[in-house]
């Protein structure tokens, strides 16, 4: 995670007269928050069994992906950048008439706003996942989400993006 905030002020005063003060500032500011996910680059997930159809269409190419299994801490995560680009000017007018003082001015803002965040594209949770082997099409009940099931499921994720080295699913399927 990457933040870095930098603001930039000039401000210029000039006594027009002996009662009137004219004041202009000027500021620039950037704020940039990003996130590079180095750690889940480079990951081919029809390792893991997903179609080379689904990996050609995620946004970041070869990315681990996200799992989020219930009552478990999420794992992995894409890149994202946002940027907020602020440009403020504030011209002000001072009057000074015997007791009284009179002020003028504007506040004007121009944000620019920019993100790059694909959000979680590929998000693989506890209840898209089949709990007897057939797809989620074919079934007439939603999966299981038993907290045997999950916690099996997670363990194996997890071993494989600890390790990337096949581990054994069951059923004949193996996490690669």
């Amino acid at each position: 995670m990457k933040r870095i905030n930098d603001t930039y002020v000039v401000d210029w005063v000039a006594t027009l007269t002996s009662s009137t003060i004219f004041n202009l500032r000027s500021s620039f500011s950037r704020y940039v928050e990003g996130s590079r996910a180095d750690g889940d680059a480079n990951f081919d997930i029809t390792g893991l069994g997903f179609p080379a159809s689904l990996s050609a269409q995620l946004p970041y190419g070869a990315y681990f992906g996200r799992y989020t299994l219930d009552s478990y801490v999420p794992l992995g995560r894409y890149p994202s950048l946002s940027i907020t680009n602020s440009f403020n000017i504030h011209p002000t007018l001072t009057k000074v008439t015997g007791k009284r003082t009179t002020k003028a001015g504007l506040d004007m803002r121009w944000i620019q706003y920019s993100t790059q965040n694909p959000g979680n594209v590929f998000t693989l949770g506890s209840s898209t996942l089949p709990s007897d082997g057939t797809p989620a099409t074919s079934r007439s009940r939603p999966p299981s989400t038993s907290g045997r099931y999950r916690k099996k499921m997670a363990s194996k994720v997890l071993a494989q993006k600890l390790t990337r080295r096949s581990v054994p699913l069951g059923a004949g399927a193996t996490l690669r």
